[in-house]
């Protein structure tokens, strides 16, 4: 498990040293452990990024794009924890439309 506060805004946003900190850090679970799927997750109580839902998602959604075109050979979705503590699908790269609320 890697973990980064505010993860979702912080890969689409930077900064450049936390971002290439995490690629590293995936690199060496993909290749050295064989790890398959990444999941970016956003939470609706967040500190680090105190967005809205709709906010969220997209943050969400443009960081799993950034964690795919890193071309690590793993499967990478984006979750979304809401405040029922319920996970939404907001993107898959094995899935075209991705996007489905569970609750």
């Amino acid at each position: 498990m890697i973990t980064e506060p505010g993860v979702d805004k912080c890969l689409r946003q930077g900064p450049a040293e936390v971002v290439e900190a995490i690629h590293k850090k995936l690199s060496l679970s993909i290749l050295g452990h064989g790890s398959s799927l990444v999941a970016v997750v956003g939470h609706f109580d967040c500190l680090i990024n105190p967005a809205t839902k709709e906010q969220h998602w997209e943050d969400i959604a443009e960081a799993a794009r950034v964690v795919a075109s890193w071309g690590l050979q793993a499967r990478v979705v984006g979750l979304y924890v809401n405040e029922w503590f319920a996970v939404d699908l907001v993107s898959d790269t094995e899935e075209k439309n991705a996007i489905r609320a569970f609750l």
